[in-house]
């Protein structure tokens, strides 16, 4: 067998088995569902805030219409370099419910948004800890009447929730669809909670649902204090300790909106995804050779070997599209561009990482 096939298979059969696990997430539904609490506590919603006088206010909105009885609202303006505070004022002066704070100064060796979480943790009174980005655009009035149950009927000490994500422009669609992408592709979710191997893990910082006496007892964020996606640190350090986590995706009750530009999706993704592969540059380069042989493949090999490459490739996106709640008419159309800047994504993502330094919202992000 000569290397051209070598190669040929080696691309293929990772395709196959990311199909398998995209048909098997698609099968196993890990979706947030309808249900009704036993309890109804008091549930501390928290926001880290840094920089984000324009998507404050829509948040708010929609956190006024949740139908939750017993809630209260901590928002934390994290040394904000706009005009947060002053949009804080206006918004917290409306309701007894909500009120904010000002952040400390960023100790030597915490990473922002750690430390911002932190702050917020000691702040709060409620059983249940939910931290919440301040991009979420859309929550459903009763999304945490829905979140309880899996709490309380699995004795979750995290709850983590994959919002959808709202797209507004063409770039955007180029590059967010490609989180979900890789996650459905990547990690059966329903074994997150399944399996007890720390190495099975997956949450979203968007939304962490925690309980609070646990959270208290082994203070997460400190415990990762430098760790870039301090999500997945939390989740995996949770299973090491025999506690229980689950990540569920949205369901159409909570919806995000993460960037507004290309720029801003390379960066923000570029931050994070060579940690989200446990900080292995080989495994993303691995990914990203397999993404880039294709074409050349092609230049090759006769069409009728990609016939079954190129069907399971179809089902790999009908399943992530179909869960993820995306078009999945533009995901096919899109998938080279979106190939594309993966690979751009992951070349950034290793660059920083050789560097051991990136920049986020302002701050520069070191990596150990």
């Amino acid at each position: 067998m000569n290397a051209v096939l070598i190669t040929f298979w080696l691309c293929a059969l990772f395709l196959y088995v990311r199909t398998a696990i995209s048909v098997y997430n698609l099968f196993s539904r890990p979706l947030l569902q309808v249900g009704t609490p036993a309890a109804m506590p008091l549930v501390s919603v928290l926001i880290p805030a840094r920089n984000e006088a324009h998507n404050l206010p829509v948040l708010f909105e929609q956190l006024q219409q949740l139908r939750y009885p017993g809630l209260e609202i901590i928002v934390l303006n994290d040394q904000s370099e706009d005009d947060t505070e002053a949009v804080l004022q206006r918004l917290t002066a409306r309701d007894g419910r909500y009120r904010y704070l000002n952040g400390q100064p960023l100790p030597t060796g915490w990473l922002g948004k750690n430390w911002a979480c932190h702050q917020l943790a000691r702040e709060a009174s409620g059983q249940y800890l939910l931290f919440l980005d301040a991009d979420i655009a859309y929550l459903h009035p009763d999304m945490l009447t829905y979140c309880l149950p899996y709490m309380q009927q699995y004795q979750l000490a995290l709850l983590s929730v994959f919002p959808d994500q709202i797209m507004g422009s063409m770039a955007e669609r180029v590059v967010v669809p490609i989180m979900h992408y890789l996650l459905l592709s990547l990690l059966p979710l329903p074994l997150v909670f399944r399996a007890a191997s720390p190495s099975l893990a997956a949450a979203n910082g968007q939304f962490m649902l925690f309980e609070r006496e646990t959270y208290r007892a082994f203070q997460w964020h400190a415990q990762l204090k430098e760790v870039v996606i301090e999500d997945v640190g939390i989740m995996r350090r949770l299973k090491q300790q025999g506690l229980k986590g689950m990540t569920l995706l949205a369901n159409g009750y909570i919806r995000c909106r993460m960037y507004h530009s290309y720029r801003e999706g390379l960066a923000g993704f570029s931050k994070n995804l060579l940690a989200g592969f446990g900080s292995v540059p080989l495994l993303l380069l691995y990914l990203s050779l397999t993404l880039l042989l294709w074409p050349w493949l092609l230049v090759y090999l006769p069409l009728p070997y990609f016939l079954l490459p190129l069907g399971s490739l179809l089902l790999l996106r009908a399943a992530v599209s179909r869960l993820a709640r995306q078009s999945l008419w533009q995901n096919w159309l899109l998938h080279p561009l979106q190939m594309g800047t993966l690979c751009l994504i992951a070349m950034l993502s290793l660059y920083q990482h050789w560097r051991k330094q990136s920049t986020w919202k302002g701050r520069n992000v070191s990596r150990a």
